[in-house]
């Protein structure tokens, strides 16, 4: 692999001061949404002797509090990253933020190594890394701590294919490098499952930058098929251990592939021009209806297809770039389902082909300005570029400012899209756990008025009955509660405060078949079970208050008051 010049130490220092300053307002943010079950409230991640577990059981890796992310994704050094941070940091979030700020820059400086060796060119390399490090689209994926899979995967992707090119410079097909990639290659995936595409990125590679004719497809597969063996034994392990593929049921495959060409263009969009940044992308799924925008979508993508077999004919080196970036969007297409289409996050390893090829093109058309029209030209174009650059890197600092917190997120989110029921609903349940409960139903009330799916309907209403409950308007609340489970029979939240307030009542015949409903639908929440514990008892079942308390205690058992009310009643 060719070495960058002589000033590379300089270019280091500058990618690490690049994001350091457009990211320095989420040196010292907070936790927000998945943050909390996967870090701030996993007794998991916090004690070191659970890191073997990882790798095996999925009760391991989750908080107890959120059992339904367990069957979402197969990602134990995710867990084990967090599980050492807490070692070192305890719960002390800007820690773990200023470590996905180091991991970014170091995967820019990575980057940067890459691509000296495939576009030879150092002002190319540089512009594309410094594109990668500070652009606004990639905030999502730095700032958000539940994204440490995707930075700590690209690392060792992208040491895997540096690795892998100085293998090829060996006489034998296998050797020390080839050893590094493929270990590199087995974190990556065992990080985040995005890195399954770097089997097909290494074929493009082996097509596109040997000789002329290129290589025969024997050669190919000889050099790469230990990587796609990896992915084979990688998607049986991760199936036995999450006991699915899918994360969710999903449209007919032809209607997610509509919806995909709308997300591509969009996405192509955000990159170009990164305005109106969301957490929650306005794409309508449900229900799904045809629209002529798709036409427009279509052309979008068939265009940027046409443009990658054009390159294969005009320049195969740079054909390489767009063809990874499509090879990139494969694992979040939603050709296998997953719980969303769109999601700025999803274009961190999308991002590391894109950047590349508009530095190449833009270094290109600088250096043939200047020989057309003079260095005047040239120095004018290049300072427009570093203004450019300048403008991105603020653009990202103030988005950093954003992911302050959930509620300066949201409030930035409702903003954007003042129609969004979602983002009301999130400010509303920030304000309640803050027991700002004006705030909580002003937003509540927001929330309903900009909601119409029932399936989002149902944790409105629970939290406006939780918000009845607290002021003491039981009937109102159970008014909700009901409500909420009408919109939706398989939440099950409403059951058990319905259940609770019943109970509270003494009212045992009806509270005990609602806790009994809330437990048999989310069997991993300890809470439920206590309740219903309660309610056994207080109607003088005394063994089956023991059974769900001591069903509680194993799903969580951090509960002393819980040890104390069995020792009391008698149990062990």
């Amino acid at each position: 692999m060719k070495m960058p010049h002589r000033n590379q130490v300089l270019v280091i220092v500058l990618l690490v001061a690049a994001a350091a300053v457009a990211y320095f307002p989420a040196f010292d943010a907070g936790y927000n949404f998945d943050d909390r079950p996967l870090l701030q409230n996993n007794p998991q991640v916090k004690s070191l002797k659970n890191v073997p577990h990882f790798f095996a059981s999925k009760d391991a890796r989750v908080s107890w509090t959120r059992g339904n992310l367990k069957n979402d994704t197969y990602r134990p050094l995710q867990s084990v990253s967090f599980a050492l941070s807490y070692s070192l940091w305890g719960d002390r979030p800007a820690m773990f933020h200023r470590e996905n700020i180091l991991l970014h820059a170091v995967n820019g400086v990575l980057l940067y190594f890459l691509l000296i060796a495939l576009l030879d060119s150092t002002g190319a390399a540089l512009l594309a890394a410094l594109l990668f490090v500070i652009h606004p689209v990639q905030v999502e994926a730095v700032t958000y701590l539940s994204e440490r899979a995707s930075l700590l995967s690209m690392t060792f992707f992208l040491i895997s294919i540096c690795a892998f090119l100085a293998s090829q410079r060996r006489e034998t097909w296998f050797n020390g490098y080839t050893a590094i990639s493929l270990a590199a290659f087995a974190l990556s995936l065992l990080t985040k499952e995005t890195a399954v595409i770097l089997p097909v990125v290494l074929v493009l590679y082996c097509i596109c930058f040997r000789d002329r004719e290129g290589p025969a497809i024997k050669t190919v597969l000889a050099r790469t098929w230990p990587y796609f063996l990896a992915v084979l034994i990688y998607i049986g392990v991760r199936t036995a251990s999450l006991g699915q593929i899918a994360q969710t049921e999903a449209l007919p495959l032809w209607q997610r592939l509509l919806i995909m060409t709308e997300v591509f263009s969009r996405y192509l969009g955000l990159t170009l021009f990164p305005r109106h940044l969301s957490f929650f992308p306005e794409i309508n799924t449900t229900p799904f209806a045809l629209k002529p925008a798709y036409i427009f979508y279509g052309a979008v993508l068939a265009a940027f297809i046409g443009l990658t077999v054009w390159l294969l004919g005009k320049n195969r080196r740079m054909a390489f770039f767009p063809a990874a970036y499509l090879v990139a969007f494969l694992p979040v297409s939603n050709i296998v389902p997953i719980k969303t289409f769109m999601q700025e996050r999803f274009l961190y390893f999308p991002n590391a082909f894109m950047f590349p090829l508009v530095a190449f093109y833009v270094t290109e058309g600088l250096g043939r300005l200047g020989q057309r029209h003079g260095a005047i030209a040239r120095y004018s174009a290049m300072a427009a570029a570093g203004l450019a650059l300048v403008a991105l890197t603020a653009r990202t600092h103030v988005r950093n400012r954003d992911w302050q917190s959930q509620e300066t997120l949201m409030l930035n989110e409702v903003k954007v899209h003042p129609g969004n029921g979602k983002a009301y609903y999130d400010l509303a349940v920030e304000r309640f756990s803050r027991r700002d409960y004006d705030g909580a139903r002003a937003y509540a009330e927001q929330a309903l008025e900009h909601t119409t799916h029932n399936i989002h309907l149902a944790p409105i209403h629970n939290l406006m009955g939780k918000l009845d409950d607290i002021a003491g308007r039981d009937e109102s609340a159970v008014q909700h509660y009901r409500m909420a489970i009408q919109m939706d029979p398989g939440y099950p939240y409403p059951y058990n405060s319905m259940g609770v307030i019943y109970a509270r009542h003494g009212d045992f015949k009806q509270a005990i078949p609602f806790l009994e409903k809330a437990v048999e639908l989310n069997p991993s929440s300890a809470a439920f079970y206590t309740n219903l514990g309660n309610a056994y008892f207080r109607n003088g079942d005394r063994d089956q208050a023991l059974a769900a308390w001591n069903r509680s205690l194993a799903i969580n058992p951090n509960q002393p008051d819980l040890r104390q009310a069995i020792r009391e009643s008698g149990g062990q």
